[in-house]
């Protein structure tokens, strides 16, 4: 049993990013059935926010396996502070857009929030590592 869970840990810093961002697609495209932003108002999708949304999505992930380099065997902690210094920014800036948001701006913010929660993990485990 241990033997079969450490490959799949092992897959998790490579292919979790993705994984996740796909799951918030298709989240993203339940929403966009359900309000396909035909309408501007508050509170719905707006026109061509879901094609807008999985392009900032794509280049956010490019730009944090850029940083976070996952097929180097031995992560560093200052490649993940970065992440998590240009993420939370951004997330946080993000934020300003969602008072008048539709679901799928929202649901990319969500994924944004779920990436910078893994990310402070991320830092907790290797820094505990690091100190035993």
């Amino acid at each position: 049993m241990m033997n079969r869970v450490r490959p799949i840990a092992a897959l998790f810093p490579r292919y979790g990013l993705v994984v996740s961002w796909l799951l918030s697609v298709v989240w993203m495209a339940f929403d966009y059935w359900h309000d396909p932003g035909n309408i501007s108002q508050h509170g719905h999708n707006s026109p061509g926010v879901f094609e807008f949304t999985i392009k900032l999505g794509l280049i956010e992930l490019c730009i944090l396996y850029f940083i976070l380099n996952p097929w180097v065997k031995k992560w560093k902690m200052e490649r993940i502070l970065l992440a998590i210094v240009l993420s939370w920014g951004w997330t946080v800036l993000l934020m300003l857009g969602l008072m008048h948001a539709g679901g799928i701006f929202i649901i990319h913010w969500l994924w944004l929030l779920a990436v910078d929660l893994g990310l402070f993990i991320s830092l907790l485990v290797i820094g505990a590592t690091k100190n035993h």
